[in-house]
């Protein structure tokens, strides 16, 4: 790394991490403030809350990241321009094109680091705090139950096309997040025609360690026609239903709103059960779609605003850290703004998903490179 390249990064990595703060700061202030304060004054444990502060904190990270690259690099290039050090950078032979390699490199590995987190950090932290938030609720109100459904799909081939059929449909009384356990649950099994062949009902469905459900209490088989009725005993499973394939984190992928909680593969899975099952909107379909996509859109962000904050934050007289948190706060707002409309505009068959997650994206490039350039002259 040469010396210029080090010049650059040290002047952005203070106000980088600055701006990760702050935005975390303000957007967990927005998100959760008003629940974990109901918390405490319920009587919940100031630990408790704060493990789900931590928990949740990583997918807090993964939104914030774009923005505090955007910030570091308005504010530092605001400083080097007020110090005429960009003015001495380029008497020496230096294009602006070469001033921005250390930034996207930057950006880059700002990028990386975000989707990493958002594929493996943050789904395994976002389990932890559904159990925690599980626990809570059921503290508070007591044994409410919570209900829950799964409709299990394969993949088959149909007219010579692959598509996904449902193989059973597993519904229950109540979900027991920190336990694995479904209550009172109920797996129908379909035959290849799509009909219903046979109703299991059992006390408890158990998830364990290696990865299979597992029937506790008592249990029975009934066929549709009513023919057939078994009693099963405690831990067997009947040959005539297969066996469920999903999981816990499953169960509530699917029922989670919060796209940034989940792994591309959770969605993915999502996707495809969501597509196999008919009483599922296009629209919850689209927001799967759009929320896989946004798992790649939101870290390249990073990059994108950092080739356009480092050109917007040179300016001819030294001005304060307020107006470079302003062209911050201008510039996510518009990026956001955009987004959304995107996504509203496409759930009514505008456009397709990666559409509305990319389009953005490639409309901050363009900016950046009009920016660089007119900067350049």
């Amino acid at each position: 790394m040469k010396r210029l390249d080090r010049l650059i990064i040290a002047e952005m990595m203070g106000p980088f991490i600055f701006g990760v703060g702050i935005f975390t700061v303000l957007l967990m202030a927005a998100t959760f403030l008003l629940q974990f304060t109901n918390y405490v004054a319920s009587g919940i444990s100031i630990w408790t809350v704060m493990t789900m502060v931590f928990l949740v904190l990583p997918g807090m990270l993964v939104q914030t990241f774009p923005m505090a690259m955007l910030l570091s690099a308005l504010l530092g290039f605001g400083k080097m321009s007020g110090e005429s050090e960009i003015t001495a950078v380029r008497a020496a032979g230096a294009s602006l094109g070469r001033v921005m390699i250390p930034v996207a490199g930057f950006g880059i590995g700002v990028a990386l680091i975000s989707f990493l987190f958002g594929q493996y950090v943050v789904p395994e932290a976002a389990i932890r705090a559904a159990v925690i938030k599980d626990q809570i609720l059921r503290q508070l109100e007591g044994s409410s139950a919570r209900p829950a459904s799964y409709a299990v799909t394969e993949r088959v081939k149909i007219d010579g096309k692959e598509r996904n059929r449902i193989t059973s449909f597993v519904t229950a009384v109540d979900f027991d997040i920190g336990s694995r356990l479904l209550r009172k649950a109920q797996v129908i099994g379909y035959d290849k025609l799509q009909s219903p062949a046979f109703f299991l009902m059992a006390d408890e469905l158990e998830y364990q360690d290696n990865k299979e459900w597992r029937i506790r209490g008592a249990a029975r088989v009934l066929s549709s026609d009513g023919k057939y009725l078994a009693e099963i005993a405690d831990g067997a499973w009947p040959n005539q239903v297969a066996k469920p394939t999903f999981s816990p984190q499953d169960i509530i992928a699917q029922n989670t709103r919060d796209m940034t909680s989940l792994s591309m593969a959770q969605i993915a899975k999502a996707i495809s059960d969501a597509e196999a099952n008919p009483s599922v909107l296009p629209k919850q379909v689209y927001n799967l779609q759009k929320g896989y996509w946004d798992k790649i859109a939101i870290p390249l962000a990073a990059v994108v605003y950092a080739l356009m904050g480092a050109p917007l934050g040179i300016r001819n007289q030294r001005s304060g850290g307020a107006t470079g948190f302003l062209f911050a706060v201008i510039i996510i707002f518009a990026y956001f703004m955009l987004s959304n409309v995107l996504f509203i505009t496409g759930q009514g068959g505008a456009f397709p998903a990666w559409f509305a997650s990319f389009f953005p994206v490639v409309l901050g490039v363009i900016g950046a490179m009009a920016a660089i350039h007119y900067k350049n002259r």
